[in-house]
């Protein structure tokens, strides 16, 4: 049986929150999904509550970790709205459950390894009240390696019909964009955030992607792990609401082969060449660091 917990206040707190959406501060839902994350997982909820946007809902979703993962949510109880530990579907079905359980006007989704610069919320509610006719807010992601800033890769949705070209940590989408819309598809293990930010597309919803950094990853390196499947994932969900299966197949193989190139490339410790390859065949503009603002 799934491990679930409120503290007291909690009960009956669905009207306190929905209030609190119709205060001057828009309410803004953030869920994490966990897996076997203690050693991470601090940090990422440390960069949710200390946000400078008062006016938060924190949701954490488990999918029944074994190590300590679920002790770390305990520690930090008093300052998550809500959490459940249970065994889950894979990530769709984790995403799905947090977007469920949120009662916010904006909903952010950050993993567990993942962690937000401290005024992101700030800045993406800030671009939400400027601009009434925009559903999605994306911005750059800043990669880590060995404890040391990488590189800071920058969201260009303009070429969202070709590949994922959206950084999904630092995506903010309307509570009325999943409603009419839906959300994630539990039959995409792979490529989830893909079909799902291609289906907004193609229904006409507008993405704004902020310069700046919003969130930040770690940098694991390439694997050959999986990146088959969720390269088919990405095909399929082009075949489905583009409707060019030549097309789609077309730049399926070029991405097999373009992933196969860096990965060898990354093997031999060829850093100079990946980056080299990267500027001539990525979509995804790389930059060294973020200017300063």
């Amino acid at each position: 049986m799934g491990l679930a917990m409120a503290r007291p206040s909690d009960f009956g707190r669905d009207d306190h929150l929905a209030m609190r959406s119709s205060v001057e501060q828009p309410l803004v839902s953030i869920v994490t999904i966990t897996l076997n994350a203690a050693e991470t997982l601090d940090r990422t909820i440390e960069s949710v509550i200390n946000q400078t946007y008062n006016n938060l809902e924190y949701i954490i979703i488990d999918g029944g970790s074994k190590d300590r993962t679920v002790d770390i949510i305990a520690k930090h109880g008093d300052e998550i709205d809500h959490w459940i530990s249970e065994p889950d579907r894979g990530i769709s079905d984790a995403f799905n459950k947090g977007i469920s359980c949120a009662h916010g006007e904006i909903i952010g989704i950050l993993n567990a390894s993942d962690w937000y610069e401290l005024d992101t919320v700030s800045e993406v509610v800030r671009v939400f009240e400027q601009r009434p006719d925009v559903d999605v807010v994306c911005g750059w992601l800043q990669y880590w390696r060995d404890g040391r800033r990488e590189y800071v890769f920058t969201s260009n949705p303009n070429q969202i019909m070709k590949e994922m070209t959206v950084n999904h940590p630092t995506v903010f989408v309307r509570r009325s964009a999943y409603e009419t819309l839906g959300t994630f598809r539990v039959d995409f293990r792979y490529a989830m955030d893909y079909e799902f930010v291609l289906r907004l597309v193609v229904a006409g919803v507008k993405i704004v992607s902020l310069e700046r950094v919003l969130a930040h990853m770690q940098y694991e390196g390439l694997t050959s792990r999986n990146w088959g499947k969720a390269f088919t994932e990405v095909k399929r969900a082009k075949v489905e609401h583009l409707h060019k299966p030549l097309a789609a197949e077309g730049y399926y193989r070029f991405q097999c082969v373009r992933f196969r190139v860096r990965l060898i490339l990354e093997q031999m410790g060829l850093e100079s060449m990946i980056n080299l390859f990267r500027r001539r065949f990525s979509l995804l503009k790389k930059i060294q660091e973020e200017p300063k603002r």
